[in-house]
């Protein structure tokens, strides 16, 4: 062990002593570390990510869905996946040159990588103690569209800026009164706010819940009933036009707004982060989902996953809830109501409540990871 400590003072030092800083995203091989079964590729040395993990003793797990792997010891976590020399460190972004590589559905790491992840962050030494997860204190609420963005309207005028800002205000007011929560609203009045800066409200709010409220909408006027979404792959077709209608608000972004998009919201960074807390966010929209459907009359359309734009990059428990279709006359007629409106925002309240009981009772940890 004191002969590993050594080398890694050597190898750290010699990376440092060379100006490759993880900033400028490029590592050169040490050499001094001795990886098994080390291969050639495009001119650089790599080693397989499996042979890697079992030579030093990680754990390593591939998200099915994403594609990523996720790479953890000592309370350190590495994600990265395949042809790609970007990966996520504790959760910050950093670029490598050159990047992974795949080969046989095999991911296969660069040695300087390999080399890096072993002195900087797998560091040797006594596992820190686990820290527990704090209680859910604040949630960031989400009244879809506004501003220049109606979003749906019913066939008789009813816009979905205005029903949703309505019922978010009203779920404010119940989670305030029910429960101990600081309530933060991505807006409170009738203004545009960019899809991507709805997560980064949530983010550098340090929110503990993320929760996008939505009116549906459908070509078929037939169309009815209450649904929640989470940030995942299509469940199936319907899912995948929701996305793309509620992912429409982009065209009202300008371009100055486009241009102020956070790195996080890359297309590889997203499919990276697309495991973070997806069965947390199931878990709560499955308690939104149950007493909506006791409490509404609505039908209950379950719960499904899509990739919704205003989901992208929000590093917290995340659902984006269709109160119900704004396209169907029925259901127009129902969210015109205040009455209903009030039982629309106590009932997702009562499943946000049941969703916090059962996270105080398991300290964070959801059915799924049990």
């Amino acid at each position: 062990m004191k002969n590993f400590y050594t080398l890694s003072i050597i190898i750290l030092a010699g990376i440092l002593t060379a100006g490759c800083a993880v900033n400028q995203g490029y590592l050169e091989t040490s050499g001094l570390i001795d990886h098994e079964g080390a291969i050639t590729m495009g001119g650089a040395s790599y080693i397989s990510l499996d042979q890697f993990c079992e030579q030093y003793e990680l754990k390593c797990v591939v998200d099915k869905v994403s594609n990523v792997a996720e790479l953890t010891k000592n309370q350190s976590s590495v994600k990265l996946m395949p042809d790609s020399n970007v990966t996520l460190i504790n959760g910050a972004v950093r670029t490598f040159s050159p990047g992974t590589k795949s080969r046989d559905e095999e991911i296969y790491l660069p040695e300087s990588l390999a080399d890096y992840l072993l002195t900087s962050v797998f560091k040797p030494g006594p596992q820190e103690p686990y820290m527990e997860k704090p209680a859910i204190k604040r949630i960031v609420l989400d009244p879809g569209h506004g501003g220049r963005d109606p979003g749906a309207i019913g066939p008789r005028g009813l816009r979905e800026k205005d029903v949703v800002l309505d019922v978010t205000k009203r779920l404010r007011d119940e989670l305030i009164q029910r429960g101990a929560f600081e309530i933060v609203m991505t807006r409170d009045r009738d203004e545009f706010i960019s899809l991507w800066k709805r997560s980064d409200i949530a983010n550098k709010e340090k929110a503990d819940l993320f929760i996008s409220i939505h009116a549906n909408a459908a070509r078929s006027r037939k169309a009815k009933g209450f649904e929640v979404y989470f940030l995942s792959n299509a469940t199936d077709d319907s899912a995948r036009a929701i996305a793309a209608a509620e992912n429409e608000a982009i065209m009202y972004e300008e371009n100055g707004e486009q241009a102020k998009k956070p790195e996080h919201l890359d297309a590889t960074i997203w499919d990276m982060q697309l495991s973070e807390f997806r069965d947390e966010s199931q878990e709560l929209a499955e308690f939104v989902c149950d007493t909506s459907s006791n409490e509404l009359c609505l039908r209950n359309r379950g719960v499904k996953s899509a990739r919704f734009y205003v989901l992208k990059g929000t590093r917290m428990p995340a659902i984006l809830i269709e109160i119900g279709f704004i396209s169907n006359r029925e259901e127009e007629k129902k969210l015109r109501d205040s009455v209903f409106r009030q039982r629309v925002a106590g009932a997702i309240a009562d499943g946000i409540l049941k969703y916090n009981e059962r996270f105080d009772k398991t300290e964070a940890f959801t059915k799924k990871a049990q």
